[in-house]
């Protein structure tokens, strides 16, 4: 679908287009460059799609702790693995001393367990992983060796009898349930009962008694169901700040004196832990050989694991099918200093991901990287920020979050603007092999699976984020979609050039949006040439293209609401003599979807297409 410039071209001047011309998007903010389906191009039997940018989809705040700030310590998103269930996503967090689960589906939160008034620790870092059924968590206290949290999903419980509570609590009931497991703060849900099914907030007792407030209606008996954060004893484990998994072991990390070690402990399929104990039997658990420094953050994913320290990152190969004993580990090869990886370590226990094998981090000062066990050379190992237009030291990563979006083929590395000290998020696509910059605040992201969501904890307070959940604002504000050419030569012909028009296709949803477009020359910081394109204008006027997939605008609204539409536009300005190189900025800012394409010039050179 060529633009049509039969009536644009001045008399005498004969104007140049060729692939040089077609300039990419490099410098994006709140939008992600993305192939979008040109039904039109395939129609004509061409069937390489555009790359356009189109606009980010905001976030909603879907939990706030009031009074708290400070972001997350950390946390993960548990999954019911059972596939029946209808309500499976759980994200689990901790904000100060308290581990809070927020249930996806009902948009409900909980308390699991106020660590500092339950247990007598701090939370340091809430580290998590998910084996099998449970969630395990270790809270990052150098006092708290062998101490653990497990996580189960729903707990449930008897209510064998209840009584009028209120002459020691006014407006209370006191419950009964033998060894009931829970503790003050927990919510829970009543059923069975004539009088009391309802979610209520308990206070325990003792561990066999708790009581709710509500009014006295009577001894009843019925059912309760929870959600809790148990504490659990592991054998011989260091005060463990990182947990992570390897296939079927447990993986842990220190503090303190134990901060350079990585123990390990074998997880048997009814889920029953050996223990951490070193043993010549290492099937029971142990230290994995070899010289670390302070670590910083572990990942693991089949067949191999990495222990990141603030300078290096080392790659722990751990065969769990061994030659000499199915399941056992070769501790020969515990860690391969050939393959530690000197520069590249990360601050932020944070600041790596796992997906399908591949592992993907952010370092403190040189960028983001990904490595992919299954390739050789070069393409191992990756600078993902090469082609990075902006400067890597313009973006800090001591607090970074790294998170892969297996939905869109994206990875999103939250970090934070170093001039200006606010949190942003990285979009990198790898489809097109572009970055962009969003506008969101995030201390920590996660991706919830079954509902391929991204969610995020904010930085600046205590907030849950649903981040790209179909809303084009902010919370209801508008979105600043923008993006910058890179500074092209145009194929450099002749040093001279005249401007003589340019085509760009536009995306948007309705009349009343409007796209800035600025044409920069030079090293000028000010546009040569500055128009405003109301969609409306075009639209009614009949000067657009036929929009999107042939769909006419019916009178300046699209056929289909929020349907993004295709119009090309041609920007017809007086002629420019005499530059060298260009490039254009393009922003539309509103609460709708929007995007545009790849702009095409038309030029003529001074020398040899003289103007009349």
């Amino acid at each position: 679908m060529q633009p049509n410039f039969k009536n644009l071209r001045p008399r005498q001047t004969q104007a140049i287009v060729d692939k040089d011309a077609s300039i990419s998007y490099e410098l994006t903010t709140n939008g992600v460059s993305q192939f979008f389906d040109d039904a039109a191009r395939s129609k004509l039997g061409k069937t390489d799609q555009p790359i356009y940018v189109l606009k980010t989809e905001g976030y909603d705040t879907v939990d706030t702790i009031s009074g708290v700030t400070g972001g997350s310590k950390g946390g993960m998103m548990w999954t019911n693995p059972d596939t029946t269930s209808t309500n499976r996503a759980r994200l689990i967090y901790a904000i100060g001393n308290i581990v809070y689960l927020y249930d996806v589906t009902n948009d409900t939160r909980y308390l699991l367990r106020d660590i500092n008034t339950v247990d007598s620790l701090t939370i340091a870092f809430l580290s998590g992983i998910q084996m099998k059924q449970n969630g395990y968590f270790v809270i990052g206290d150098s006092t708290s060796t062998t101490t653990a949290y497990k996580y189960s999903g729903t707990t449930s419980g008897v209510l064998a009898s209840t009584a009028d509570y209120s002459g020691t609590v006014a407006g209370t009931v006191l419950a009964t349930d033998v060894a009931h497991g829970l503790q003050t703060g927990n919510t829970i849900t009543f059923a069975g009962t004539t009088s009391y099914n309802e979610t209520l907030v308990v206070t325990v007792v003792d561990e066999d008694t708790f009581y709710f407030t509500h009014s006295w209606d009577g001894n009843e008996s019925g059912t309760w169901t929870g959600q809790t954060l148990e504490k659990v004893t592991m054998t011989g484990m260091g005060a463990g700040r990182l947990i992570g998994k390897l296939d079927d072991r447990l993986m842990v990390s220190g503090m303190g004196t134990s901060g350079a070690s990585v123990q390990y402990s074998y997880l048997s399929t009814s889920g029953a832990f050996t223990n951490f104990t070193s043993s010549t039997d290492t099937d029971k658990g142990g230290l994995l050989s070899g010289s670390l420094d302070a670590i910083t953050a572990l990942s693991f994913t089949k067949g191999y694991g990495v222990s990141f320290e603030k300078d290096r990152a080392t790659f722990h190969f751990i065969r769990t099918l061994d030659d000499s004993a199915v399941g056992r580990i070769k501790d020969t090869i515990t860690i391969e200093n050939k393959i530690t990886i000197n520069g590249l370590g990360v601050a932020s226990a944070k600041a790596a991901d796992v997906y399908d094998d591949r592992l993907f981090f952010a370092t403190q000062s040189n960028g983001v990287y990904a490595y992919d066990p299954t390739s050789t050379g070069s393409n191992r190992l990756k600078n993902l920020m090469k082609s990075f237009r902006w400067n890597v030291n313009e973006f800090t990563y001591t607090n970074s979050s790294v998170k892969f979006n297996p939905k869109n083929n994206w990875l999103h590395v939250s970090c934070t603007e170093t001039s200006t000290g606010v949190g942003k998020i990285l979009i990198y696509n790898f489809d097109t092999k572009d970055w962009s910059v969003d506008n969101k605040q995030a201390d920590q992201l996660f991706w919830d699976k079954t509902g391929q969501q991204m969610y995020g904890i904010t930085s600046s307070g205590s907030d849950v984020i649903k981040i790209l959940n179909g809303s084009y604002g902010s919370d209801g504000g508008d979105i600043e979609l923008q993006a910058e050419t890179r500074t092209h030569d145009m194929g450099i012909r002749t040093i001279n050039k005249r401007f003589v028009n340019m085509s760009l296709p536009l995306l948007a949803v309705n009349a009343t949006q409007s796209f800035l477009v600025e044409v920069f020359l030079d090293q000028n910081p000010s546009p040569t040439v500055s128009k405003t394109i109301a969609v409306g204008d075009i639209a009614s006027s009949g000067g657009a293209t036929a929009a999107w997939s042939g769909m006419a605008w019916n009178s300046g609204v699209p056929a289909l609401a929020n349907t993004l539409r295709l119009f090309y536009v041609a920007i017809i300005d007086e002629f420019i003599p005499d530059f060298i190189r260009m490039s254009i900025r393009v922003t539309e800012e509103s609460s709708l979807a929007s995007g545009f394409g790849q702009p095409v010039i038309r030029y003529s050179t001074t020398k040899d297409y003289p103007v009349v």
